[in-house]
């Protein structure tokens, strides 16, 4: 698989005529935007090329080609590598700090101070520093194996990626670890930015002015942007019926794709720097990103290009009976054909045209000024859309950063939905994949979707299955499984701090009994500290260093993905490990029937309003 540099500049005749042959070969890939939460950039990239390098291409590929890189990033301004050393010596300062108090306390506070010594010494993270940045922002910097990885929270942090492929469209559809996917229409760095005035300073009229005039300036370069952008979401759409079940009139769309019917769109706009600027907000540029379309040179063409086989032998006569309807374009709140998305990252800016049906599964589209949903089939049903659960593409990403080979047994001890097993067993290389949850109130919704996952695995090397299980008592015997992905609870909805607390030791106990000597562990949770700790405190030997500890963003919030490979060590026996198994037992009982009787208590006491006022 090619992989393709636009950076080398040539300086003789040869590579001159290499240049432009690759100027060529570029000009006819597909250009994708990739938007990625902040912290899986890297893990992005690795599962993407991998993803690509097991596809099949087809046999009219002669070569593939995939480029993906990062085109913008909130922290673009800032060297990952400087801000490390802050961490560092922000580190330092609060080692020295500790150690003061210690000495001062040191006849008062003796057995804290041996604690506080014993954790110090934890080898579990080894050279890696991790940490939260004390800048005002919470930036958090970890390390992905041998980079640098910084994160941020919030809704509209994220980093664009740019994909660049001859890979067809159904291909690019089927990688899982791709989530919301848009056709690049154009993209600008410092557009809003001109000497020391960048777009946090400036008004939303000002900003408009700008967009509108950088769409002046590239008016040609933003023609052909839509033009290939409108063909690549013409094919896309085409899939939807089959990817998506998405009951569209195939002729209609036909109409539309070949010019002989109107088409309607709607403006969206994500920006990162809302936070930072209280002057304007996003659904004030909508006017000046919807005026880039160029609706009166785009109505009544053909939206596929001349090497779209499917459509152009029904071209003939298409310029002669051509229908009044097909200069109608319109804007579209609702029920619109495609959206155009605008991403100001500071002061840079990138157009794009989503690629995926939101509007047709009345999902959440780009509308919210955020990013939308994952919306990969299989698609959670029965009533279980609305659930907060880990996107399918982050959990893509989760397994292809374990590296599975095939026949390799996955578990996930809070496996939710199943989301992550799931994504496994699509994964395509032969993995078994159990995931396991205690909570059985969404088993429909759980038997629903993993029935659809087996349709859409039948052609596919991989299967999933879920069971109920403890995740602190799995029902697994020993060394007999080769990776344990976890997306741990945060300590905020599902369970509280203190419950997490008594939680992560157990659970480490059992991942250490399961997993074989060299197995790996890959954990997602709100904090990594505590994860370390627990796993520092399995005993000595039974795992080796972290490999891995890096921020991501996961919903806007700040969370941490650690990589830890089992070793040869014995397992240190928790005092009591059943025991406390039943306290938490008990506890969650009586917390689940306390939430009963308060539900209750609110339905009747609704009840009695109803009837009071009724009776009024």
């Amino acid at each position: 698989m090619d992989y393709l540099e636009q950076n080398n500049v040539p300086t003789t005749t040869t590579e001159n005529a290499s240049s432009q042959a690759s100027a060529a070969v570029l000009s006819s890939l597909s250009q994708y935007i990739l938007p990625c939460p902040m912290g899986l950039e890297l893990a992005m990239e690795n599962a993407v090329k991998s993803a690509f390098g097991r596809a099949d291409f087809g046999s009219n590929c002669t070569r593939k080609i995939v480029s993906i890189k990062r085109l913008f990033s909130p922290l673009d301004e800032y060297d990952p590598m400087n801000l490390r050393d802050k961490l560092v010596q922000q580190v330092i300062r609060q080692e020295e700090k500790a150690k003061a108090k210690a000495k001062a306390q040191r006849k008062s506070d003796h057995s804290e101070q041996g604690s506080s010594r014993s954790s110090s010494d934890n080898g579990a993270i080894g050279s890696i520093i991790a940490g939260t940045l004390n800048d005002g922002c919470n930036t958090n910097i970890g390390q992905y194996r041998d980079d640098v990885v910084v994160s941020k929270p919030g809704a509209t942090e994220l980093t664009l990626m740019l994909l660049q492929t001859n890979a067809p469209v159904q291909l690019v559809s089927s990688i899982r670890c791709i989530g919301p996917i848009l056709a690049l229409v154009t993209k600008k760095e410092k557009v809003l930015h001109e000497g020391s005035t960048s777009s946090s300073m400036m008004s939303g009229d000002e900003v408009s002015c700008r967009i509108q005039s950088f769409a002046r300036e590239e008016e040609g370069s933003i023609l052909v942007g839509f033009q290939r952008a409108l063909s690549l979401w013409s094919r896309h759409a085409r899939l939807w019926s089959k990817s998506f079940g998405v009951e569209a009139t195939v002729d209609s769309l036909d109409d539309k794709v070949l010019g002989l019917a109107a088409l309607s769109f709607r403006a969206s706009c994500i920006r990162n720097s809302k936070k930072k600027n209280d002057k304007y907000k996003s659904p004030d540029l909508l006017g000046a990103i919807g005026s880039i379309v160029p609706v009166d040179k785009l109505k009544g063409r053909p939206l596929m290009s001349a090497g779209d086989e499917e459509c152009h032998q029904t071209t003939v006569s298409m310029s002669s009976t051509a229908s009044s309807s097909c200069r109608d374009w319109k804007v579209a709140l609702k029920g619109y054909d495609f959206e155009v998305v605008a991403f100001i990252m500071d002061s840079n800016i990138a157009i794009g045209v989503s690629l995926l049906p939101h509007q047709k599964l009345k999902a959440s589209d780009y509308s919210k000024g955020r990013l939308p949903s994952d919306i990969a089939p299989p698609i959670v049903g029965n009533g279980g859309g609305q659930l907060i659960r880990l996107r399918a593409s982050t959990a893509a990403i989760l397994v292809d950063i374990a590296n599975p080979q095939p026949g390799d047994v996955m578990i996930d001890a809070c496996a939710g939905l199943g989301t992550i097993p799931v994504e496994a067993g699509l994964d395509g290389r032969g993995i078994v994949a159990i995931g396991g949850e205690i909570v059985s109130d969404l088993s429909h919704i759980t038997r629903d979707y993993m029935l659809q996952a087996r349709r859409l695995g039948q052609t596919i090397c991989g299967s999933s299955s879920m069971i109920q299980w403890d995740a602190t008592l799995l029902c697994v015997r020993e060394s007999c499984v080769d990776i344990f992905i976890c997306d741990l609870p945060f300590g905020q909805k599902c369970m509280s701090a203190n419950k997490l607390n008594m939680f992560l030791p157990l659970l480490v106990s059992e991942m250490a009994r399961v997993l074989r000597p060299g197995g790996k562990a890959v954990l997602l949770g709100g904090s990594f500290d505590k994860t370390v700790e627990a796993i520092s405190s399995a005993g000595p030997d039974v795992f080796k260093p972290c490999h891995s500890i890096f921020p991501v963003n996961i919903g806007g919030l700040s969370a941490w993905v650690i990589e830890v490979e089992r070793s040869h060590g014995k397992i240190k026996l928790r005092m009591n490990h059943r025991e406390k198994v039943r306290r938490m037992t008990v506890r969650r009982a009586t917390d689940a029937k306390e939430r009963h009787r308060g539900t209750s208590d609110q339905k009747s006491g609704c009840t009695v309003k109803k009837k009071k006022r009724l009776q009024a």
